[in-house]
């Protein structure tokens, strides 16, 4: 769905009296150019890919969990008006 909208979104570059370039390459250029910088960048730092499901996600997070802390202060006074005047 993401390709359709991209794809249909540079089409008035092409409609109209002439050809426009600029917009053509801000709204093409990137569908080629970011899958090939991707990909080459995976092949030349030699990294696999990795499924979410292979990944370990509750290694250490004890300590990550344990040195957060809260902001229990009071709020600065034109932060309270701020909050008052917005909410």
């Amino acid at each position: 769905m993401i390709l359709l909208v991209a794809f249909f979104s540079g089409l008035s570059s092409f409609l109209g009296d002439a050809f426009d370039a600029t917009a053509f390459a801000t709204t093409y250029v990137p569908l080629v150019l970011f899958p090939a910088l991707f990909v080459g960048e995976k092949a030349w730092s030699k990294t696999s890919w990795r499924r979410p499901l292979d990944m370990d996600f509750q290694t250490g997070i004890a300590a990550i969990e344990a040195s957060e802390t809260t902001d229990l202060r009071e709020p600065k006074l034109w932060r309270r008006w701020l909050m008052a005047a917005f909410a």
